[in-house]
């Protein structure tokens, strides 16, 4: 799923405020498959940060960063650019860390 579809369906899988101490996200490789550069991995990501945060205030976000495929390594490039774009921007956010 690409982190726009992410965002789309976020209501569907939290309908509901719900109390939930830890939240996990891997996106990004996806975005990056279907020809989308590092730079709006980034930009959708911040959008699916701010609905994660409107929906679960309290919660601890953890992203799993963009790993390397064999399948995928012609996009490794914007791949570790996207890693890069994303860990620099949880470094100033709170609850919030990549893996």
């Amino acid at each position: 799923m690409r982190i726009v579809e992410h965002c789309q369906f976020l209501h569907a899988l939290y309908p509901v405020p719900i109390p939930s101490p830890e939240n996990i996200h891997l996106c990004g490789e996806n975005d990056i498959a279907y020809g989308h550069s590092a730079d709006s991995v980034l930009v959708n990501f911040r959008t699916l940060y701010r609905v994660i945060r409107k929906k679960l205030p309290n919660a601890q976000i953890y992203y799993l960063s963009i790993k390397p495929s064999p399948s995928r390594v012609k996009y490794q490039a914007d791949d570790l650019k996207a890693n890069e774009q994303v860990k620099k921007y949880i470094k100033s956010r709170r609850k919030l860390q990549i893996y």
